[in-house]
Parts: structure tokens; C-alpha cells; sequence
């Protein structure tokens, strides 16, 4: 009797091995053939681009250089997300008494980088040859500041 439930539960053990072992296919399908006459060709590993972000950016200092002209000069501080992230593109638009400056940062898609922030500091120059003299504001990725123009030397 004992040997009769070992032999049930041998190959009741055996059936189930059997079933996990076997692939599931729909009916119907076909098995792929494992003859092949084709080399098959590996696809090319798509090109990933770079990731573009605003700067992070923590504090702007506005400098007026007292010269003929005169010159004013945002000095932008931040932090990048990592130590492949670079500042990408720096641009500067004027709307009346306004300054939008923009900086937008750059890492590549696939990079292993350090993790951690890494700070930066760019200065830019603002065009204000025709300016007007009167107060200006300046928008540099969210932190402003605003700074007066008494002339401007032309």
C-alpha cells in the first residue's frame, strides 16, 4: 500500500515537471523552425539624444560696469543634476523693460554619471546699447531681479 502512494506520488511529480517544462502556444500556432538559412541581423542600438533641461538655478547677481558704453552682466549661480549635465545654450530676449534669459542644460541619454550636484556660474552679458535709461527686470529660468539703468553712455 505504501509503495502504491510513493508510485502515485512519483509520477504525479513527474506529470507536473512535465507540464512547467512544456512552452504554451495558442492554438492554432505554429512553432518557430529552428532552421534557419539567413544570418539573422541584429538590430543597430537606436541613437538616444541627449536629454535638455532648464538650469537649476539659485541666485542671479545683476553687475552695471560703469564704461562708454556701459555694460550690465547677469551673473547666474546653479547646480547641475550630475557630473555629465553641462550648460547646453544660453539665450537672452528683451520685451520692453523685460530680460528672459534662458538656460537650458544638456547630458547624454545612455551616460554613467556621478550623482551628485555640481555647481556652476556663467555670466552673461545683457544688449542694452539702445536701452532706454529707467528700471529693467531680469527672468533667468524663474529667479529675478531687477537692476536701474541711469544711462547708457551712447
Amino acid at each position: 500500500m505504501m509503495n502504491l502512494r510513493v508510485s502515485h506520488a512519483l509520477l504525479l511529480f513527474s506529470v507536473v515537471i512535465l507540464i512547467a517544462c512544456t512552452p504554451i502556444a495558442p492554438p492554432n500556432a505554429t512553432m518557430p523552425s529552428t532552421e534557419s538559412t539567413a544570418t539573422p541581423q541584429r538590430e543597430a542600438p537606436l541613437a538616444e539624444t541627449p536629454t535638455e533641461n532648464l538650469a537649476a538655478v539659485g541666485a542671479i547677481e545683476i553687475r552695471i560696469v560703469e564704461s562708454e558704453p556701459v555694460q550690465v552682466e547677469v551673473i547666474v549661480r546653479g547646480y547641475l543634476a550630475d557630473g555629465c549635465t553641462q550648460i547646453a545654450e544660453t539665450s537672452v530676449t528683451r520685451d520692453g523693460n523685460q530680460f528672459q534669459v534662458t538656460l537650458t542644460t544638456q547630458r547624454p541619454a545612455d551616460a554613467i554619471c556621478t550623482q551628485a550636484l555640481v555647481p556652476f556660474e556663467e555670466v552673461i552679458s545683457l544688449d542694452v546699447e539702445a536701452a532706454s535709461p529707467g528700471e529693467y527686470s531680469v527672468d533667468v529660468n524663474g529667479v529675478t531681479d531687477i537692476f536701474v539703468l541711469s544711462s547708457t553712455g551712447g
